[in-house]
């Protein structure tokens, strides 16, 4: 192709774009021209055809067809190896968050480990053979290669799609802090960003006692769900407290209610701890704890709190709301609309009418509330009774006295009572099997540290009853000693006589027995069926009880009347479930009053 000469003024003339035909003569000049002077060939002629080398290059491009490109023979290889990769995202792995975010960079990975030197990452130059190392983004390459690349490694695992069979089936109990809101003597307070955050501990720190907790229940199957605003935090007591409380039946508005046959909760302490798993298990409810990290096992409830904060909690801000109590009712307004009316995209029906469909032999009525709350109790300790029939707990002192069987020395199971401040349970088998509580009330000292209430040294004489331990070793030692009085049993103690008189051989049926010996076969026991335990309150004395029924009867109560109590009552006990008994007594006329007669007494 002839080329235009320059002018004289030393600048080319103007042109216009070359025709296909020389084009296409200047790129087959151009592919056979060798390629270290390609661009020496374009910048001459590009300077001829008064254009840019960048102008040039897209000419001959459009005349190029689209051939498709050799597939490299090293396709899928890489200089990097396989354990090396492995050590490169181990590294990155260990330097995550406990949030999950990447901190370390690929680049500050291959640094440091060929810093060491732990691996070269290095590879082999095609051109030249030398080996160099490996650039970061051809260790990246190679790693999204391999499936080790932070970016594939931080991907959620698969979940499994989760079932119940039916309402009541499995429950979902989370507790999540109310982090927008605060309770505060004057009404509910809105947390500002302005004052709470994190670089102003003590600000937050002054409203902790004020600061709300939210427990959500939610059904499995139906969706149908309890809300609940507590103070207090996350703690054993408050957890029980709602699931007895949702598990109550509170009107035809509300529905849903019953025992579960599951309840799925995180790996709390509060929630794996022995006050709610004691309840649990007395109402045949068992207790899954989902695997630790792993919140999306219990994604309804966790759904169900956002849902909370987006349609309920943010009205709070129009409302005054003064107390924790007009917080709740408030909350559980709003929670009787939602179940029935918002529709489930599962099932297309509203929570309420999915929860409806359970049927009579699913649906297990709850105890009343005070039932289910003498099933809760702590982790027993063990404690022993001292001389004064004390048990000592936490530096504590506090009266069993009144507890029938004890003695001194006795070992008992003690736990915090959950539900009463200063008081504890002394947990005991009735001869039925059944557990029985006795409530042991904190015993208060004076300012010099004697007991309140003890007798005063020169002015007061007082004794515990005699037990009925006591009365049964007396009966004991008279049978066996063939006395008829105390003073008789006393004299044949002295004199050492023999029990029984010398009439029993004590190893006689032993050598009678032994050679006929039989082999028997363990047999299969039933379990005993739960039952609530007996709770006893601490029985009153005379002076006491005479107070509670005169108070009572008023001018019904007359002085002889506490006499007649006294006979009643001779060793000076009256337990407190007797008074409504001992007032329809009283107020009957004296000559028509029936004798009562004292169970147990």
């Amino acid at each position: 192709m002839q080329l235009p000469n320059s002018t004289s003024t030393g600048r080319p003339p103007l042109m216009s774009k070359p025709t296909t035909e020389e084009l296409v003569m200047l790129a087959q000049q151009l592919r056979e021209t060798p390629h270290s002077s390609k661009g020496v060939f374009i910048a001459r002629h590009a300077h001829a055809l008064h254009t840019t080398p960048k102008t040039l290059y897209g000419w001959l491009k459009q005349l190029e067809t689209q051939q498709e490109r050799k597939t490299r023979s090293d396709l899928g290889s890489s200089g990097l190896t396989l354990h090396e990769a492995q050590l490169i995202a181990a590294l990155l792995r260990e330097s995550r968050k406990q949030t999950g975010k990447q901190l370390g960079t690929v680049g500050m990975a291959i640094d440091l480990l060929r810093s060491h030197p732990v691996i070269p990452a290095e590879g082999v130059d095609k051109t030249t053979g030398e080996i160099r190392p490996l650039s970061t983004s051809a260790v990246e390459r190679a790693l999204r290669g391999y499936g080790l690349h932070p970016d594939q490694l931080n991907r959620p695992a698969p979940a499994q799609a989760l079932r119940s069979s039916h309402p009541n089936a499995l429950w979902q109990i989370d507790a999540s802090l109310c982090v927008l809101y605060y309770l505060p003597r004057n009404g509910l307070a809105v947390m500002d960003k302005a004052v709470f955050y994190h670089n102003k501990p003590d600000q937050t720190r002054k409203v902790e006692n004020d600061r709300v907790w939210r427990y959500a229940v939610t059904d499995h199957t139906s969706g149908a769900a309890y809300v609940e605003y507590v103070y207090g935090g996350e703690s054993g007591e408050n957890l029980a407290s709602v699931l007895i409380n949702a598990m109550q039946h509170r009107g035809v508005a509300d529905p849903f209610h019953g025992v579960p046959a599951m309840v799925l909760l995180d790996p709390g302490s509060a929630n794996t701890g022995a006050l709610f798993k004691n309840l649990c298990y007395a109402l045949g409810v068992r207790v899954q704890i989902n695997g630790v990290h792993n919140p999306r096992a219990k994604g309804q409830v966790e759904g169900f709190h956002n849902i909370i904060e987006r349609d309920f909690e943010s009205r709070l801000k129009f409302a005054p709301i003064k107390n924790l109590e007009e917080l709740n009712q408030r909350s559980w307004q709003w929670m009787r609309v939602f179940n029935a009316t918002q529709i489930h995209r599962r099932h297309g029906l509203s929570r309420y009418a999915a929860w409806s469909k359970i049927s009579s032999t699913q649906l297990i009525k709850a105890p009343s509330p005070e039932v289910c709350r003498s099933l809760t109790h702590e982790k027993p300790d063990t404690r022993v009774v001292n001389g004064y029939m004390q048990i000592s707990w936490k530096s504590n002192l506090y009266d069993v006295g009144h507890i029938p069987g004890l003695s001194v020395g006795d070992k008992v199971d003690v736990a915090r009572n959950p539900w009463k401040d200063n008081s504890l349970r002394i947990i005991t088998t009735g001869s039925d099997g059944v557990q029985v509580f006795y409530e042991a009330d904190l015993l208060r000292k004076d300012d010099f540290g004697f007991i309140e209430g003890a007798a005063t040294v020169g002015d007061e004489y007082k004794r515990h009853a005699a037990s009925a331990t006591e009365q049964a070793q007396q009966v004991l030692d008279k049978l066996a000693m063939e006395a008829s009085s105390v003073a008789e049993l006393e004299g044949k103690r002295k004199a050492k006589a023999t029990p029984f008189g010398g009439k029993v051989d004590a190893f006689k049926p032993l050598v009678d027995a032994e050679p006929n010996l039989p082999d028997w076969m363990e047999k299969r026991g039933q379990a005993s069926s739960i039952q609530a335990p007996d709770t006893r309150l601490r029985p009153l004395n005379l002076v006491e009880a005479a107070k509670q029924l005169r108070g009572r009867l008023g001018p019904v109560w007359l002085p002889e009347c506490y006499g007649e109590l006294q006979a009643l009552y001779p060793t000076g006990d009256v337990p407190q479930e007797d008074i409504e008994r001992l007032e329809q007594h009283f107020l009957k006329p004296h000559q028509k009053r029936p004798v009562l007669r004292v169970v147990g007494g």
